[in-house]
């Protein structure tokens, strides 16, 4: 009986030990397995936050050209083919942008039309100043005597 005794407890003491060592097993098992997943999120979320972020930059650099009053940048067709809102917005800005540019180049040739019809009114307006001065009659008498001799 004391045998038996003596087998059960060797066998139970084997069963903590072997007990023990498959614990301790699972355990850096799971840190391997939790160590890879946090791993893979990370890159996961890195390459996740490019996709939006990229695309932002490049609208971000379009509108400090814009804001710098150049309209030839250009916005990445990759950006442009997208099919989410990151690509409506950046057809929207170009959209908006060419039309900017546009109406800019229509106002600076109405100006420039504007400053040639002030310059020629000033200019009439100069003429006729100094035509209607009797300075200016008395020397066109003179003129005209002095054509007659």
């Amino acid at each position: 009986v004391e045998a038996d005794g003596l087998q059960d407890r060797n066998r139970a003491v084997l069963d903590d030990l072997v007990s023990h060592d498959a614990m301790v097993q699972n355990f850096y098992t799971a840190a391997i397995v939790s160590v890879a997943l946090l791993i893979l999120g990370f890159v996961a979320s890195i390459v996740f936050v490019r996709k939006i972020t990229d695309p932002l930059a490049d609208l971000a650099r379009a509108a400090e050209s814009v804001e710098k009053g150049y309209y030839d940048f250009v916005i990445p067709g990759r950006v442009l083919a997208r099919k989410d809102e990151l690509g409506h917005l950046s057809r929207a800005f170009a959209q908006m942008t060419k039309t900017v540019q546009e109406r800019g180049n229509t106002l600076q040739r109405q100006v420039e039309a504007l400053h040639i019809r002030i310059d020629h009114d000033r200019q009439a307006k100069d003429v006729s100043e100094i035509v209607e001065t009797e300075y200016f009659r008395e020397l066109k008498e003179k003129a005209r005597k002095f054509r007659e001799t």
